[in-house]
């Protein structure tokens, strides 16, 4: 299994895949060092620019960084061979419909009890696994989305 990330860019929303490193500022004018801020970097694989002789780094939000699973919508009849195969990655989103549901649910990528499940904004359900989900069930994969709502927000189904 590669360990490849995935996060979008502060500076314009884009997706950016490769290594993640995350680095804690802090300063050390006085006898306890104090943190200051924490910044989240993406870099290397996808994002090959040499910048002093390293690989650049991008600023990303740390809210949308997830970890490849292994998975590939190409291997579950999803797309065709024209298509360019899809990663999944941790906190993308995932249309779901489950058994004699009318309407899909809503539902994100996320790691439970040590296996990959689609994870429902919804309280009746409360996870799936992901190879289930990807093998066995209708689903609609949105590839550039990790804007999973919060608690505060109304769920759009």
């Amino acid at each position: 299994m590669e360990y490849k990330f995935r996060g979008k860019r502060i500076d314009n929303g884009e997706f950016v895949y490769g290594f993640y490193r995350k680095y804690t500022f802090y300063n050390n004018l006085s006898d306890k060092p104090k943190e200051v801020y924490t910044k989240h970097f993406i870099g290397g694989f996808d994002n090959l620019v040499l910048f002093n002789g390293i690989f650049e780094q991008i600023d990303v939000m740390p809210e949308t960084v997830g970890i490849f699973t292994g998975f590939k919508s190409e291997w579950f009849g999803w797309g065709t061979k024209t298509d360019e195969e899809t990663e999944i990655y941790e906190n993308q989103l995932i249309e779901v419909t489950f058994g004699s549901d009318l309407l899909p649910t809503m539902c994100y990528i996320c790691m439970n009890r040590g296996r990959w499940v689609c994870q429902s904004f919804k309280a009746k359900l409360k996870y799936e696994s992901l190879y289930r989900v990807l093998k066995h069930l209708d689903y609609c994969l949105h590839k550039d989305s990790s804007d999973k709502p919060t608690l505060n927000e109304p769920i759009q189904d």
